[in-house]
């Protein structure tokens, strides 16, 4: 056995592995010791470690925007069924229920029985014995609308109906077209309840 060659595929190298192809399918080349390893897969845990809380914190944001404007839409909501000037509740000096009507074309821009121009996109009303410049709170009583309106003119003269409001006033109240409805008035104090009535 003294003075055998030793063949060249068992020289060790310098890793202290034998360099024995015959051991390694394939023949992986001596020059990349590692190369025959398979690549270790990342923990999956770990890996997604840094992401989860940030998807966590994204869901978080977008369900609060969602939610603010659920909120928002709700308030939208309340403030278009109930305006904001139609709010404010003060005391009432007087109240009568009966009809509202309302006028318009061909009433829009002649002379109302207070001197003025009828103008219906005001919130304006006519009454036959309230003296003009009377604050009038009107309730619809088929419903929970209601609306401030000012007496600048007299009416109406159709038997049965106590107010005849502006068309502004009547879209408030939500009546326009059915032309009629209950209410029940309200006179706001600060407000003169009698003198001149013409």
């Amino acid at each position: 056995m003294i003075g055998k060659t030793i063949p060249q595929d068992r020289i060790v190298n310098t890793t202290g592995r034998a360099s024995d192809s015959s051991r390694r399918p394939g023949g992986v080349s001596r020059t990349c010791p590692s190369a025959d390893r398979a690549p270790v897969a990342p923990n999956a845990a770990e890996a997604g470690s840094h992401r989860g809380p940030g998807k966590l914190r994204g869901f978080s944001i977008v369900l609060a925007v969602l939610l603010a404007m659920a909120g928002a839409a709700s308030e939208l909501g309340r403030g278009e069924s109930v305006p904001p000037r139609m709010l404010a509740r003060e005391p009432a000096l007087s109240s009568e229920v009966g009809w509202a009507s309302w006028y318009g074309h061909p009433y829009h821009g002649r002379k109302a029985a207070n001197g003025e121009r009828y103008d219906m996109n005001r919130l304006t009303a006519a009454h036959r014995s309230l003296p003009f410049g009377t604050r009038v709170r009107v309730h619809n009583l088929r419903d929970t609308r209601m609306v401030e309106v000012t007496i600048t003119d007299r009416g109406p003269f159709v038997e049965g109906r106590l107010i005849d409001l502006s068309r502004a006033a009547a879209r408030l109240l939500g009546f326009q077209r059915a032309g009629l409805v209950p209410v029940r008035l309200e006179v706001l104090p600060g407000t003169a309840t009698s003198g001149a009535s013409d």
